[in-house]
């Protein structure tokens, strides 16, 4: 990672969700800020080895925070509708069930009524 601009470590309170990051190293990612002109301020995760120096043995790894968190946030509602459509599928079975074992196909036509 070139860059001219200041790199600040940032305290594990930065950390989201306690989520721990690995580089590819298999070492914890180290949270930093940029303090690049094109990038001011915007959080990410690096290679806790890198430096400066000409002896940098980092892997190079480099994520942004803020995709990483977006993606999650994009997610999460996500395992909530399939936990929603699990039940509502276990409900029709059930359901498809007892139509079934009662053969008579004859049933109240609200008891099939299903809410979207």
């Amino acid at each position: 990672m070139e860059s001219k601009g200041k790199i600040v470590t940032v305290p594990d309170a930065f950390y989201y969700e306690e989520e721990e990051v690995l580089c590819y190293c298999g070492l914890r990612a180290a949270r930093r800020i940029s303090r690049t002109a094109g990038n001011p301020n915007r959080k990410f995760f690096g290679c806790p080895l890198f430096s400066r120096s000409k002896d940098n043995k980092s892997c190079d790894y480099f994520e942004w925070f803020d995709i990483r968190v977006a993606v999650f946030k994009a997610t999460a509602p996500l395992s909530e509708m399939v936990s929603m459509l699990e039940s509502e599928n276990r409900e029709l079975r059930s359901l498809l069930q007892r139509v079934m074992k009662d053969g008579s196909g004859k049933h109240q036509q609200n008891e099939f009524a299903v809410e979207l």
